[in-house]
């Protein structure tokens, strides 16, 4: 009986600990992240305030430029570090 319960334990962990994990794989957060990239690099490109603030819009693309490359290197909380600056540079042109 003792073996039974120990086996059913071992059994139960097998499953958890198979089952867990594709669940949390399944999402890609590479292709979130690059999607991101991409919907926040085009506004920029279609800027018309290029001329105006042009210190500004080499930030946003150096850091969308870092971000991607952070991106193909693994390092994801570098990317998002990256991505939000971009943003918050790209927040600011439009604020202007």
């Amino acid at each position: 009986m003792r073996i039974l319960s120990r086996f059913g334990k071992f059994l139960f962990a097998l499953t958890m600990f198979g089952v867990l994990p594709s669940v949390v794989l399944g999402q890609n957060a590479k292709a979130q992240i690059k999607a991101e990239i991409d919907a926040c690099s085009s506004p920029c490109e279609k800027s018309g305030l290029n001329s105006s603030f042009p210190d500004i819009n080499s930030m946003v693309t150096g850091s969308l430029h870092a971000a991607t490359e952070a991106l193909d290197a693994g390092k994801l909380y570098l990317t998002l570090e990256k991505l939000l600056q971009a943003e918050t540079c790209s927040m600011a042109l439009a604020w202007w």
